[in-house]
Protein backbone atom coordinates (compact mmCIF):
# COMPACT_ATOMS: atom_id res chain seq x y z
CA UNK A 1 0.00 0.00 0.00
CA UNK A 2 1.24 3.61 -1.27
CA UNK A 3 0.60 6.14 1.24
CA UNK A 4 1.18 10.10 0.56
CA UNK A 5 0.31 12.28 3.74
CA UNK A 6 0.92 16.05 3.92
CA UNK A 7 4.27 17.17 5.47
CA UNK A 8 2.43 19.26 7.89
CA UNK A 9 0.30 16.77 9.79
CA UNK A 10 3.61 14.89 10.64
CA UNK A 11 4.68 18.43 13.03
CA UNK A 12 2.51 19.04 15.64
CA UNK A 13 -0.29 21.88 14.85
CA UNK A 14 1.47 25.65 14.33
CA UNK A 15 -0.23 27.09 16.99
CA UNK A 16 0.66 30.64 16.65
CA UNK A 17 -1.12 30.61 13.17
CA UNK A 18 -4.47 32.37 13.34
CA UNK A 19 -7.68 30.99 12.18
CA UNK A 20 -11.34 32.93 10.96
CA UNK A 21 -14.54 32.20 11.01
CA UNK A 22 -15.87 30.55 7.94
CA UNK A 23 -19.12 29.42 6.03
CA UNK A 24 -19.44 26.26 5.32
CA UNK A 25 -18.79 27.28 1.55
CA UNK A 26 -16.23 29.45 2.26
CA UNK A 27 -14.43 26.23 4.02
CA UNK A 28 -15.66 24.13 0.88
CA UNK A 29 -13.23 26.71 -1.12
CA UNK A 30 -10.00 26.49 0.79
CA UNK A 31 -7.09 25.08 -0.36
CA UNK A 32 -5.56 22.23 1.57
CA UNK A 33 -3.22 23.27 5.20
CA UNK A 34 -5.79 26.64 6.26
CA UNK A 35 -6.42 26.45 9.67
CA UNK A 36 -10.36 28.17 10.09
CA UNK A 37 -13.81 27.87 12.65
CA UNK A 38 -17.03 27.38 11.42
CA UNK A 39 -19.34 30.16 12.00
CA UNK A 40 -22.17 27.79 12.73
CA UNK A 41 -20.78 26.62 15.86
CA UNK A 42 -18.81 27.84 18.58
CA UNK A 43 -15.81 25.62 19.77
CA UNK A 44 -12.21 25.69 21.29
CA UNK A 45 -10.56 23.32 18.42
CA UNK A 46 -9.70 24.59 14.62
CA UNK A 47 -10.44 22.40 11.55
CA UNK A 48 -7.76 22.12 8.52
CA UNK A 49 -8.35 19.93 5.41
CA UNK A 50 -5.88 17.13 4.92
CA UNK A 51 -5.63 15.24 1.26
CA UNK A 52 -4.21 11.86 2.01
CA UNK A 53 -3.43 9.61 -1.14
CA UNK A 54 -3.99 5.69 -0.74
CA UNK A 55 -2.62 4.06 -3.93
CA UNK A 56 -3.36 6.93 -6.05
CA UNK A 57 -7.18 7.33 -4.70
CA UNK A 58 -7.34 11.31 -2.49
CA UNK A 59 -9.48 10.76 0.47
CA UNK A 60 -10.41 14.14 1.52
CA UNK A 61 -10.35 14.56 5.50
CA UNK A 62 -11.12 16.81 8.03
CA UNK A 63 -8.37 16.97 10.88
CA UNK A 64 -8.46 18.95 14.50
CA UNK A 65 -5.93 21.29 16.79
CA UNK A 66 -6.88 19.86 19.55
CA UNK A 67 -5.19 22.62 21.82
CA UNK A 68 -1.41 21.78 19.76
CA UNK A 69 -1.90 18.42 18.54
CA UNK A 70 -3.45 16.47 15.85
CA UNK A 71 -6.66 14.52 16.34
CA UNK A 72 -8.67 12.36 14.14
CA UNK A 73 -12.11 12.90 14.19
CA UNK A 74 -14.49 9.85 13.55
CA UNK A 75 -15.82 11.16 10.18
CA UNK A 76 -12.81 11.14 8.89
CA UNK A 77 -11.48 8.34 10.01
CA UNK A 78 -14.51 6.50 8.23
CA UNK A 79 -13.59 8.12 4.91
CA UNK A 80 -9.71 6.72 5.70
CA UNK A 81 -11.31 3.47 6.70
CA UNK A 82 -12.77 3.03 3.31
CA UNK A 83 -9.62 2.54 1.85
CA UNK A 84 -7.93 0.55 4.26
CA UNK A 85 -8.53 -3.15 5.71
CA UNK A 86 -10.97 -3.31 7.07
CA UNK A 87 -9.39 -5.14 11.02
CA UNK A 88 -7.26 -2.38 11.41
CA UNK A 89 -7.97 -0.87 14.28
CA UNK A 90 -7.53 3.41 15.09
CA UNK A 91 -4.03 3.41 15.91
CA UNK A 92 -3.15 0.86 13.57
CA UNK A 93 -4.32 2.39 10.51
CA UNK A 94 -2.74 5.42 12.14
CA UNK A 95 0.64 3.82 12.08
CA UNK A 96 -0.15 2.50 8.41
CA UNK A 97 -0.54 6.22 7.33
CA UNK A 98 2.88 6.71 9.66
CA UNK A 99 1.23 9.31 11.33
CA UNK A 100 0.79 7.39 14.71
CA UNK A 101 3.72 9.73 16.16
CA UNK A 102 1.39 13.04 15.60
CA UNK A 103 -2.24 12.16 15.16
CA UNK A 104 -4.82 10.46 17.86
CA UNK A 105 -8.14 9.15 17.36
CA UNK A 106 -10.75 10.96 18.85
CA UNK A 107 -11.42 10.82 22.14
CA UNK A 108 -7.63 9.41 22.96
CA UNK A 109 -6.16 11.95 25.66
CA UNK A 110 -4.54 14.73 25.54
CA UNK A 111 -1.02 14.85 25.34
CA UNK A 112 0.84 17.04 28.13
CA UNK A 113 0.92 21.03 27.39
CA UNK A 114 3.94 23.17 26.22
CA UNK A 115 1.77 26.09 26.82
CA UNK A 116 3.86 28.83 28.79
CA UNK A 117 1.69 31.23 30.79
CA UNK A 118 2.72 35.18 31.17
CA UNK A 119 4.62 35.30 34.41
CA UNK A 120 5.09 38.88 33.85
CA UNK A 121 3.64 42.34 32.69
CA UNK A 122 6.08 42.24 30.26
CA UNK A 123 5.02 39.24 28.95
CA UNK A 124 1.65 39.94 28.86
CA UNK A 125 2.43 42.72 26.63
CA UNK A 126 4.63 40.82 24.22
CA UNK A 127 1.56 38.23 23.72
CA UNK A 128 -1.16 40.65 22.82
CA UNK A 129 0.93 43.22 21.06
CA UNK A 130 -0.11 41.89 17.63
CA UNK A 131 -3.60 40.14 19.05
CA UNK A 132 -6.25 38.86 16.22
CA UNK A 133 -9.21 41.23 15.10
CA UNK A 134 -12.22 39.11 17.03
CA UNK A 135 -14.46 41.08 14.19
CA UNK A 136 -12.25 40.70 11.19
CA UNK A 137 -11.95 36.86 12.25
CA UNK A 138 -16.42 36.93 12.18
CA UNK A 139 -16.84 36.60 15.69
CA UNK A 140 -19.82 39.02 15.26
CA UNK A 141 -21.86 38.65 12.16
CA UNK A 142 -25.21 37.44 12.00
CA UNK A 143 -24.38 33.58 11.30
CA UNK A 144 -22.20 33.22 14.43
CA UNK A 145 -22.96 32.18 18.23
CA UNK A 146 -20.42 34.89 19.41
CA UNK A 147 -22.85 37.81 18.33
CA UNK A 148 -25.12 37.01 21.63
CA UNK A 149 -22.33 37.91 23.51
CA UNK A 150 -22.30 41.01 21.90
CA UNK A 151 -26.19 41.37 21.95
CA UNK A 152 -25.97 41.06 25.82
CA UNK A 153 -23.73 43.34 26.54
CA UNK A 154 -25.10 46.02 24.02
CA UNK A 155 -28.76 44.97 26.19
CA UNK A 156 -27.40 45.57 29.33
CA UNK A 157 -25.98 49.07 28.72
CA UNK A 158 -28.30 52.01 29.20
CA UNK A 159 -28.57 54.38 26.61
CA UNK A 160 -26.60 57.31 26.07
CA UNK A 161 -23.92 56.17 28.91
CA UNK A 162 -20.91 57.19 29.06
CA UNK A 163 -18.54 53.66 28.50
CA UNK A 164 -15.37 52.12 29.09
CA UNK A 165 -14.35 48.97 27.30
CA UNK A 166 -11.48 47.76 28.51
CA UNK A 167 -9.47 45.07 26.68
CA UNK A 168 -11.47 46.55 23.45
CA UNK A 169 -9.88 44.91 20.52
CA UNK A 170 -10.74 46.45 17.40
CA UNK A 171 -14.10 48.40 19.02
CA UNK A 172 -16.71 46.03 17.94
CA UNK A 173 -18.64 46.74 21.44
CA UNK A 174 -18.29 50.39 21.15
CA UNK A 175 -19.22 51.00 17.57
CA UNK A 176 -22.58 48.83 18.21
CA UNK A 177 -23.11 51.15 21.60
CA UNK A 178 -22.76 54.57 19.78
CA UNK A 179 -24.85 53.47 17.12
CA UNK A 180 -27.61 51.51 18.71
CA UNK A 181 -27.20 52.96 22.41
CA UNK A 182 -25.90 56.52 21.59
CA UNK A 183 -23.39 55.98 23.72
CA UNK A 184 -19.76 57.64 24.26
CA UNK A 185 -17.12 55.23 24.33
CA UNK A 186 -13.55 55.25 25.53
CA UNK A 187 -11.28 52.01 25.02
CA UNK A 188 -8.12 51.03 25.88
CA UNK A 189 -5.78 47.70 25.03
CA UNK A 190 -2.51 47.07 24.33
CA UNK A 191 -2.90 45.90 20.43
CA UNK A 192 -1.64 48.94 18.40
CA UNK A 193 -2.82 48.03 14.98
CA UNK A 194 -6.53 47.01 17.14
CA UNK A 195 -6.38 50.83 18.21
CA UNK A 196 -6.14 52.18 14.86
CA UNK A 197 -9.16 50.06 14.42
CA UNK A 198 -11.07 51.04 17.11
CA UNK A 199 -10.71 54.72 16.37
CA UNK A 200 -11.41 54.43 13.19
CA UNK A 201 -14.87 53.44 14.07
CA UNK A 202 -14.94 56.46 17.05
CA UNK A 203 -13.81 54.84 19.83
CA UNK A 204 -11.59 56.95 21.73
CA UNK A 205 -9.34 54.32 21.91
CA UNK A 206 -5.64 54.63 23.88
CA UNK A 207 -2.89 52.54 24.47
CA UNK A 208 -2.87 50.86 28.42
CA UNK A 209 -3.26 47.67 30.65
CA UNK A 210 -6.30 47.35 31.67
CA UNK A 211 -5.74 47.22 35.08
CA UNK A 212 -3.78 50.72 35.46
CA UNK A 213 -5.64 53.53 32.80
CA UNK A 214 -4.74 57.16 32.74
CA UNK A 215 -8.84 58.00 33.11
CA UNK A 216 -10.21 60.04 35.69
CA UNK A 217 -11.98 58.65 38.63
CA UNK A 218 -15.39 57.98 38.58
CA UNK A 219 -16.22 59.44 35.37
CA UNK A 220 -17.69 56.58 33.40
CA UNK A 221 -21.70 54.87 33.86
CA UNK A 222 -20.54 51.57 32.72
CA UNK A 223 -17.31 49.91 32.57
CA UNK A 224 -17.06 46.70 29.92
CA UNK A 225 -14.48 44.06 30.99
CA UNK A 226 -15.36 41.34 28.36
CA UNK A 227 -13.94 38.33 27.71
CA UNK A 228 -10.56 39.67 29.62
CA UNK A 229 -10.90 38.43 33.51
CA UNK A 230 -9.41 35.03 32.14
CA UNK A 231 -6.81 37.10 30.82
CA UNK A 232 -4.99 39.04 33.35
CA UNK A 233 -2.20 38.44 35.68
CA UNK A 234 -3.94 40.12 38.98
CA UNK A 235 -8.25 40.22 38.54
CA UNK A 236 -8.39 41.91 41.84
CA UNK A 237 -6.56 44.90 40.42
CA UNK A 238 -8.60 44.92 37.39
CA UNK A 239 -11.96 45.28 39.45
CA UNK A 240 -10.42 47.85 41.75
CA UNK A 241 -9.82 50.03 38.57
CA UNK A 242 -13.01 49.29 37.50
CA UNK A 243 -14.44 50.26 40.64
CA UNK A 244 -12.77 53.29 40.15
CA UNK A 245 -13.40 54.60 37.15
CA UNK A 246 -17.23 53.66 37.62
CA UNK A 247 -19.42 56.71 38.87
CA UNK A 248 -21.35 56.06 42.17
CA UNK A 249 -24.09 53.35 41.09
CA UNK A 250 -22.50 52.73 37.64
CA UNK A 251 -22.45 49.54 35.95
CA UNK A 252 -20.23 46.82 35.46
CA UNK A 253 -20.61 44.04 32.28
CA UNK A 254 -18.32 41.01 32.90
CA UNK A 255 -18.53 38.33 30.40
CA UNK A 256 -15.94 35.19 30.69
CA UNK A 257 -15.93 31.56 29.50
CA UNK A 258 -17.92 29.45 31.67
CA UNK A 259 -15.48 27.14 33.65
CA UNK A 260 -17.46 24.18 32.54
CA UNK A 261 -17.41 24.96 28.45
CA UNK A 262 -14.76 24.62 25.71
CA UNK A 263 -12.33 27.46 27.26
CA UNK A 264 -12.90 26.55 30.95
CA UNK A 265 -10.87 24.75 33.18
CA UNK A 266 -9.80 21.95 31.23
CA UNK A 267 -8.40 24.44 27.94
CA UNK A 268 -6.15 26.45 30.66
CA UNK A 269 -3.11 24.53 30.93
CA UNK A 270 -3.09 24.22 26.82
CA UNK A 271 -4.47 27.94 26.29
CA UNK A 272 -1.79 30.66 27.16
CA UNK A 273 -3.79 33.77 26.75
CA UNK A 274 -6.31 31.82 29.68
CA UNK A 275 -4.83 32.26 33.15
CA UNK A 276 -7.84 30.73 34.89
CA UNK A 277 -11.19 29.96 34.41
CA UNK A 278 -14.73 30.81 36.41
CA UNK A 279 -18.18 29.57 38.04
CA UNK A 280 -20.97 31.71 39.06
CA UNK A 281 -20.05 31.63 42.09
CA UNK A 282 -16.31 32.76 41.37
CA UNK A 283 -17.25 35.56 39.72
CA UNK A 284 -19.90 36.86 42.35
CA UNK A 285 -17.55 36.76 45.52
CA UNK A 286 -14.48 38.41 43.05
CA UNK A 287 -17.59 41.70 42.15
CA UNK A 288 -18.77 41.82 45.53
CA UNK A 289 -14.77 42.10 47.03
CA UNK A 290 -15.18 45.26 45.12
CA UNK A 291 -18.16 47.06 46.11
CA UNK A 292 -20.54 45.87 43.28
CA UNK A 293 -23.74 43.69 43.38
CA UNK A 294 -24.62 41.58 40.98
CA UNK A 295 -28.28 42.61 39.49
CA UNK A 296 -28.23 39.95 36.74
CA UNK A 297 -26.01 37.43 36.20
CA UNK A 298 -26.50 35.10 32.06
CA UNK A 299 -25.16 31.77 31.23
CA UNK A 300 -24.89 30.83 27.83
CA UNK A 301 -25.05 27.42 26.11
CA UNK A 302 -24.45 28.24 22.66
CA UNK A 303 -26.48 24.72 21.90
CA UNK A 304 -23.94 22.73 23.74
CA UNK A 305 -24.80 20.93 26.76
CA UNK A 306 -22.23 22.14 28.75
CA UNK A 307 -22.53 26.19 30.06
CA UNK A 308 -20.00 27.81 27.45
CA UNK A 309 -20.65 31.82 28.58
CA UNK A 310 -20.90 34.04 32.03
CA UNK A 311 -22.59 37.35 31.40
CA UNK A 312 -22.64 39.12 34.17
CA UNK A 313 -24.22 43.21 35.64
CA UNK A 314 -23.20 44.13 38.53
CA UNK A 315 -24.07 47.64 39.81
CA UNK A 316 -21.90 50.10 42.12
CA UNK A 317 -22.90 50.85 45.73
CA UNK A 318 -23.72 54.45 46.21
Amino acid sequence: MHVEVPPWLRRDPNVDVDHDYLTEAEIDALPDGVFYKRKASLTRHRFVKATIVVDGFPVLIEMVDNRGSWRLPASASSKLRERMPAELGEREMLALVGLADTVSPEGAPLPPSRVRHPQTYGDIISLYEDYGDMERQGHFTDDSPDVDRLRAVVAATPPGSRVVDLGCNSGAFGAQLMEKKGCVVAGVDLAHHLLLEARSKGVSAIRAFAERTPFKSGVFDVVLCCELLEHVLEPHLLLEEARRLSRPGGLLVITVPHADGEWGAHDVPYHPEHLRAYREGDLEALVHAHGFQVTQMLVHHYGHTAPQELIVSAARYR
